[in-house]
């Protein structure tokens, strides 16, 4: 007896709450699975990526909470020397890597003083699958990445 076809699930559109964007209407399929939180919010597991006009930059949006949302970049992008080496990653994060279905994202802190830089977090990127939609926080403990990176994201994008 053979397994089953695999079909895609139908599209299951969910309205999450925001602080920054109000009501948004979003796929399911489309949230993304912490199953470990991220460090310092191991409660909130659910979120959805929510892609800006400028490439390389999104918003990860918890789909519970609507205060909790983390601005991100590619670090790739904005980090021309940027390297990783998850020397612990799991299987499926080490075919996710060959697949090309790995995406890197590192969060932006936002200064309050809007003349100062943005700084960005490279020491603990976030891997997620994009085919599985899990995703973890990972944290290069033997790293020449630290927490604070500045990132002038102004003359960024207007560059």
């Amino acid at each position: 007896m053979s397994a089953p076809a695999l079909t895609p699930a139908a599209a299951e559109p969910v309205t999450i709450r925001t602080r920054l964007f109000g009501p948004l209407t979003v796929d399911r399929r489309d949230f993304i699975h912490f199953p470990e939180g991220l460090l310092g919010f191991a409660g909130e597991r659910d979120f959805v990526l929510l892609p800006t006009p400028a490439e390389g930059i999104a918003w990860l949006q918890e789909t519970g909470d609507a205060g909790v949302v983390f601005l991100t970049v590619d670090p790739f992008r904005f980090f021309a020397d940027f390297a990783l080496d998850v020397v612990d990653g799991t299987d499926e994060e080490e075919q996710a890597t060959r697949d090309g279905d790995l995406d890197v994202r590192c969060i932006v802190t936002l200064p309050a003083d809007r003349s100062a830089p943005c700084t960005v977090n490279l020491q603990a990127p976030l891997l997620i699958d994009r085919r599985r939609h899990v995703a973890r926080q990972f944290v290069a403990h033997d790293s020449p990445w630290h927490t604070r990176h500045e990132l002038d994201l102004r003359a960024q994008l207007q560059g």
